[in-house]
């Protein structure tokens, strides 16, 4: 341990540049004396960023509530961000500008994949679900909104590559208000 006239402390270093400089891995907790990964941390309790009272493993706070800060950023190790979690809880993959709760987009590969493997006879497996609960009058509620556009291809906004389709409800083609079962509208 070397401690500076400037008030540095360093541990492992003779020239610590900071208040505190630790060279080499490092465990804290009460009783926590397990060798850390090389030039690592572990820690037993919980970790605070931005916090004084750290609720979970991980506490991160942010430094506001507004959409314009991130309470945590991963970034590669260019520190180009991939994945965001801002202030006003919008999570964005692929985006640091999420436009919703959960907004992830890809380029040229899938920017969502969903993949769910049995587990033994009589159960049910959802590759994706989704539930739009709603209010009250006026209110409508999309569970899944699809649009594929902009391509030099053919655009499918939903393509079923196996399987049956199930549908409970009415379904409309060219129209927003189905009145039966199959309701298509237009001559194209």
């Amino acid at each position: 341990v070397v401690q500076q006239t400037s008030g540095n402390v360093g541990i492992g270093t003779t020239t610590p540049s900071g208040k505190l400089a630790v060279s080499g891995g490092a465990s804290i907790g009460a009783d926590y004396n397990f060798a850390p990964p090389t030039n690592g941390l572990i820690v037993q309790g919980n970790v605070g960023i931005g916090t004084t009272s750290p609720w979970g493993r991980l506490s991160v706070t942010g430094a506001g509530a507004t959409s314009a800060t991130y309470g945590l950023v991963v970034a590669d190790s260019n520190n180009s961000p991939k994945m965001v979690v801002r202030n006003d809880g919008n999570v964005g993959i692929g985006t640091t500008v999420p436009g919703a709760k959960l907004e992830a987009r890809g380029s040229n590969t899938k920017a969502i994949y969903g993949y769910s493997s049995g587990g033994g006879s009589g159960y049910v497996n959802y590759g994706g679900y989704f539930e739009a609960v709603g209010g009250g009058d006026n209110t409508i509620n999309y569970a899944g909104y699809f649009s594929a556009t902009g391509g030099p291809a053919t655009n499918w906004a939903i393509y079923a590559a196996a399987g049956n389709a199930y549908f409970a409800g009415n379904i409309g083609i060219g129209t927003t208000s189905p009145a039966s079962l199959l309701s298509v509208h237009g001559n194209s």
